[in-house]
């Protein structure tokens, strides 16, 4: 029986994503994330985070927003780029989960 998630971002409200128990994130496998923050990233942060996708969104009529996509060595390193953001100032907007099939190679 799968399990049911709700996911932000990319979801539409109330949208639900059906998982295995076997594709949920444990605390110390790989994973692919989508982490959200409020702005655009410096050249040099960007440059020493080089494995992750980086996309700037393109709206020009809102704030932008930058977009972080990679597989991470687990929760610990999650958490270490999270703490990264928040020190360096960009509100973060999201941290979502991406199922085994969706994950960038």
């Amino acid at each position: 029986m799968g399990m049911v998630l709700t996911l932000g971002g990319q979801t539409s409200p109330g949208e639900v994503l059906m998982v295995s128990a076997t594709e949920l994130p444990d605390m110390c496998g790989s994973v692919a994330y989508v982490v959200r923050v409020l702005g655009v990233l410096n050249d040099v942060w960007l440059a020493q985070h080089a494995a992750l996708n980086i996309t700037v969104s393109p709206d020009l009529s809102r704030p932008a927003t930058t977009a972080l996509t990679g597989t991470l060595k687990d929760q610990a390193h999650l958490m270490s780029l999270l703490m990264e953001l928040y020190d360096l100032g960009y509100p973060i907007l999201s941290v979502e989960y991406l199922p085994v099939e969706s994950a960038p190679e």
